[in-house]
């Protein structure tokens, strides 16, 4: 069977193969017409934003990426916007799960924003102010002279922000970054973001949880996280993800205790989700 088509199941027994090129292209117009059905029933200000181009591969790479295979699918444009408007419709369904009001968030920050995949999205909403930082200058470059409408920055890999005041956002996004933060830096860059939030605000982290020690991790490595509570893995090491390895980063794991623990000590966590085949998320509210 060929890799450019899949077979659908009709029911009762019929089954079709229709072509990949037509599936991504369903599955984004489902995601983009859902992420706007949320925001029309809690918004008043949705607006219809050209996504623009995607980044070049030099710049994907330099986000989370765990295997090889992951890069040449996330380098598609359907996929690469159809996992954005997906990203944007699970933080703010879980925000409102939590109490918050979708309505009232008028800035919105991301950490790590790479190619703008997320922070783009958030141009839907006509009032809000969008503010992305990365480490990666070149990735920087790419986003002020391709997604225009939000605002960037170059962050250092410790903090603090200099672009940002204190209580300065309603919203913190950090997808796939205190995944490779290493944990020497990991209290301060917890104490940054709760600087820049305001009170009540809500910060929606991913980090590495069961389902990725089990794809990534050998027996001796679980053993040794199971053992201290954390591990760390370099760019060096056979079971780093892909990214860490291109860009000589780190895969930073913490058990449920570890994790509390560290991000519990200034925040509320509202929320920790174990995914069943994404990254965990953490959802964090800073006390009134």
């Amino acid at each position: 069977m060929s890799t450019a088509t899949k077979l659908i199941e009709l029911g009762k027994g019929a089954r079709v193969l229709v072509p990949e090129r037509i599936l991504s292209r369903r599955r984004h117009n489902r995601a983009k017409d859902g992420l706007s059905s949320l925001l029309k029933a809690h918004r008043t200000d949705v607006v219809s934003v050209e996504p623009g181009p995607i980044p070049p591969p030099d710049v994907m790479l330099t986000t989370a990426i765990m295997a090889e295979a992951d890069s040449e699918l996330k380098n598609r444009s359907a996929t690469f916007y159809t996992e954005g408007y997906r990203s944007t419709a699970r933080i703010l369904e879980a925000i409102k799960r939590n109490g918050g009001d979708l309505s009232a968030i008028k800035d919105v920050y991301e950490l790590g924003c790479g190619g703008a995949r997320l922070i783009r999205v958030f141009r839907t909403m006509s009032d809000v102010s969008c503010v992305g930082s990365d480490v990666n200058a070149a990735g920087i470059e790419w986003c002020k002279a391709n997604v225009p409408g939000v605002e960037f920055h170059v962050n250092e890999l410790s903090p603090p922000l200099n672009f940002a005041k204190d209580d300065s956002f309603d919203l913190v996004l950090a997808q796939s970054v205190f995944t490779h933060i290493p944990l020497d830096v990991q209290g301060a860059w917890i104490d940054e973001m709760y600087r820049v939030v305001r009170p009540g605000g809500f910060c929606y982290f991913t980090v590495l949880g069961k389902v990725h020690q089990r794809r990534m991790l050998t027996p001796e490595e679980q053993e040794r996280l199971d053992r201290d509570g954390n591990l760390t893995l370099t760019g060096s090491d056979e079971s780093a993800s892909y990214s860490t390895k291109h860009i000589d980063s780190w895969d930073v794991f913490q058990n449920r205790e570890q994790l509390h623990a560290a991000f519990g000590r200034k925040f509320k966590i509202a929320e920790h989700v174990e995914s069943r085949g994404r990254l965990d998320i953490l959802i964090l509210q800073k006390p009134v």
